[in-house]
């Protein structure tokens, strides 16, 4: 049995204790440099959202700065993947002449980009896969195309906010004339350029329930839900492809395909 001292007791446990402090001051600076790369990062990513965001507005004469977003984290690495995987622009209230108040957001997917592009925040002339651009008009805004002030939108199979999108509506407001709220059930559809709204039921009337003339009370809640527009009408990429409900809303979008990068595309009201 070999006897240790104190002293190399001690030494070793010095040692020990050493070698953890190095770790800790290590962990300590990864962390820390890691936390800088973020805030750079994070800085760049926005100053180049903060940018786009007024020319779209100077550009555009829009009375509220658009919220632009610039995906993909960390930024910086699309330099060296070569694309971005995502942009957006969203306005809430653009006026619309003919129409009113609606909402918009635009949405690019997959920018392929150079490093340079990367850097300076300058996309101009990047390959874009996908363009999408949405209007959203809800009960206010398309209550002022029927003339119905109280109108209410939902979606007629799943009232949830995580319900799917349907090509159906489920209407409620009172059109002038009547003394009660109707419902109905209309169809949305695109035929060629025009959106078009139709009923295919009514839910509940009780003004045509008490009506000595009951089809002709009929006729008129018909009339006074049925709208279409013609989508080139629309501050929209081009005619209109898509039309749903969803989350008390209507969404009407189109999307444009393999096109190159100008500001004007996340722009909420133009580029044809």
């Amino acid at each position: 049995m070999v006897y240790q001292g104190s002293a190399g007791r001690h030494g070793r446990a010095w040692g020990t204790n050493n070698n953890v402090k190095k770790y800790q001051i290590a962990l300590l600076s990864i962390a820390a440099l890691g936390a800088l790369g973020w805030l750079v990062d994070t800085g760049i990513s926005t100053t180049f959202e903060h940018r786009l965001s007024t020319q779209l507005e100077d550009s555009f004469n829009l009375e509220v700065e658009p919220a632009v977003y610039i995906g993909g984290f960390p930024y910086l690495l699309a330099a060296a993947t070569g694309d971005i995987p995502m942009m957006s622009s969203e306005v809430l209230d653009v006026d619309v002449p003919g129409f009113g108040m609606m909402n918009s957001r635009t949405e690019l997917r997959t920018i392929e980009v150079t490093p340079e592009q990367v850097f300076s925040g300058d996309y101009t002339g990047a390959d874009v896969e996908i363009a999408k651009r949405t209007l959203r008009l809800d009960g206010v805004a398309l209550g002022a195309q029927l003339g119905i002030t109280d109108l209410d939108i939902t979606n007629p199979k799943d009232i949830s906010p995580q319900a799917s999108p349907q090509a159906q509506a489920q209407l409620k407001g009172t059109p002038v004339g009547f003394d009660q709220p109707v419902v109905v059930l209309v169809d949305l559809r695109i035929h060629n350029a025009e959106i078009t709204m139709r009923p295919v039921s009514i839910i509940d009337s009780p003004d045509m329930e008490q009506a000595q003339d009951p089809e002709s009370v009929r006729t008129k809640i018909m009339n006074s839900f049925t709208w279409s527009v013609d989508s080139r009408d629309l501050p929209l990429l081009k005619q209109a492809s898509q039309v749903v409900c969803g989350g008390g809303s209507i969404f009407i979008s189109s999307e444009l395909r393999q096109v190159q990068f100008r500001p004007e595309l996340l722009s909420p009201v133009g580029v044809r």
